[in-house]
């Protein structure tokens, strides 16, 4: 069976025209978003830390962790982070009866700013 992991971003906030100048935070992956985990053995558990930074000018704060499978769980090591803070976002499949190639989806949900892409 084939893993897939996929990061993603939801904002809860929409900002005008002065968005630009206004102090926002920036969420950014330090590694890719997207990431094949290649061939698992079903039953297997696979686990995977994702490092994220708010490189914004204000602290951003993370309201909820979405996962698109119950087999999921997913922690992060804090949910609020200041301009230039990182912490890990830790990622837990358990692939007991999956069967062929396997995506798996977390969406980040935090205040308004920009989207890194």
């Amino acid at each position: 069976m084939k893993f897939i992991f996929a990061l993603l971003i939801a904002s809860s906030s929409v900002f005008g025209l002065f968005a630009i100048t206004d102090p926002y935070p920036k969420l950014v992956f330090i590694e890719k978003r997207v990431i094949d985990m290649g061939e698992v053995i079903q039953g297997e558990t696979v686990r995977k830390a994702f490092i994220i930074k708010n490189e914004g000018q204000v602290p951003l704060d993370i309201h909820n962790i979405h996962k698109s499978c119950n087999c999921t769980e997913a922690r992060l090591g804090k949910s609020t982070l200041n301009p230039n803070d990182t912490t890990a976002l830790f990622v837990v499949v358990n692939t007991d009866g999956k069967i062929g190639d396997t995506s798996i989806n977390v969406v980040i949900d935090r205040d308004g700013g920009e989207y890194p892409w």
